[in-house]
């Protein structure tokens, strides 16, 4: 297993580390670490768990696959870089 933190579950997070990152438009936002799709056609797929640093309608939490989280922008831009503190 890789040498990220662990999860309480045993998953490691060295793809996105948990923190906080800023998204190439300016929002900031804390990721907590990683999850799995668990069913439907992504099922397994590993994804982001985060949340906004600002008020959103509906629910704060949010996923984003780890692929969409890394990939980068049309422009080559960072999508999510990480702030450090």
């Amino acid at each position: 297993m890789g040498q990220g933190l662990l999860q309480p579950w045993g998953r490691p997070t060295d793809a996105v580390p948990p923190g906080r990152y800023r998204h190439y438009k300016g929002g900031e936002y804390v990721v907590y670490g990683l999850a799995h799709l668990a069913d439907g056609p992504r099922e397994n797929q590993e994804a982001v768990v985060y949340e906004p640093c600002y008020p959103v309608p509906g629910a704060p939490i949010a996923v984003r696959s780890v692929a969409s989280w890394l990939e980068p922008t049309a422009a080559g831009q960072v999508r999510f870089a990480p702030i450090e503190r």
